[in-house]
């Protein structure tokens, strides 16, 4: 079974911009893009774009009696932040599951480009307690205890549930993230939605799942292996996923494992990508996203490209 193809489904949110249809090639009418989802399990499921299943959603891969939740548990999404996104934050599983009956949001953020100057809010700065932190959310002072960081291409930013966070302007990022619908925003910049109403607000549902921990951080990708073709790197390992970066100048091979769907996602340039087993080839381009089937087959991939692979 050879790798399959997913739609990407575009979100024009009013904080976004025009890259993932110029530079990542997001088929769509909307404007600006905010966002483009390579895989959505749920809310707006996914849909194959090649192979025998052609035209149907991924649920239709699900085994007999299988949850979709079970078979995919993650979100991956290309994000073009030209303006600012909200201070927001993602509610834990145990929170989530008392309060909704679902799991909680942990993400990460890899940059695949930034704008001179550009930065992001990751936690907080120093030690606070909810009360100042309630009046700050009150009096439209929040960002001054918020921690500010640059961002450089490659940065690797890890998300955790509970961590207050914020997209700066000129931005782009692949984010993998629990399949999770739940976002809570504190501070938007005074902003209004298309029909000039203020964006909704959801500040007790924030404090509520909030964590305090001052001073997040971030990382760059781990060089985990260098051959003569490709530089594999560590991208991210925690408790809900764990992604490579690969940098293929010549060539290297990757392997479909029968237990779980694996992810292919390419963000730069482009590659050949031939099936060992039967012989069958195809092109693989910047902005397109592949499962790898849940077998043990072996895929050789040949060119000049960046890519991640999400397990």
């Amino acid at each position: 079974m050879r790798p399959i193809k997913l739609v990407p489904l575009a979100r024009d949110y009013i904080w976004g911009g025009t890259r993932l249809k110029t530079e990542f090639n997001i088929k769509t009418d909307l404007d600006p893009v905010a966002e483009a989802w390579m895989l959505s399990p749920t809310n707006d499921t996914s849909i194959i774009a090649s192979g025998e299943h052609k035209g149907e959603p991924i649920t239709s891969l699900l085994q007999e009696g299988e949850d979709v939740s079970s078979a995919f548990p993650l979100m991956v999404k290309f994000i073009d932040a030209a303006k600012p996104l909200s201070v927001q934050v993602h509610p834990s599983d145990s929170f989530a599951q008392e309060h909704y009956g679902t799991c909680g949001k942990t993400e990460c953020w890899f940059v695949l480009d930034a704008q001179p100057g550009a930065y992001l809010y990751h936690g907080f700065s120093r030690p606070v307690d909810r009360e100042e932190v309630r009046r700050r959310i009150d009096d439209g002072t929040l960002l001054e205890v918020l921690n500010k960081i640059e961002v450089k291409k490659n940065d690797v930013f890890l998300i955790e549930s509970g961590t207050l966070h914020a997209i700066g302007p000129g931005v782009l990022v692949t984010e993998i993230q629990q399949n999770s619908p739940w976002t809570f925003r504190v501070y938007d910049f005074k902003r209004v939605d298309k029909d000039g109403k203020p964006r909704e607000l959801h500040i007790e549902e924030a404090m509520a799942c909030m964590s305090l921990e001052s001073i997040q951080g971030h990382r760059r990708p781990t060089l985990l292996k260098s051959e003569d073709g490709c530089d594999i790197y560590t991208m991210v390992q925690c408790p809900y996923f764990t992604a490579y970066i690969y940098e293929v100048r010549k060539q290297v091979s990757i392997k479909g494992t029968p237990s779980k769907w694996r992810g292919l996602l390419i963000t730069d340039g482009q590659v050949s990508i031939k099936s060992r087993e039967d012989g069958d080839s195809f092109t693989a381009s910047k902005g397109e996203f592949f499962l790898l089937p849940r077998d043990e087959g072996e895929y050789e991939i040949t060119g000049e490209a960046q890519f991640i692979l999400v397990d």
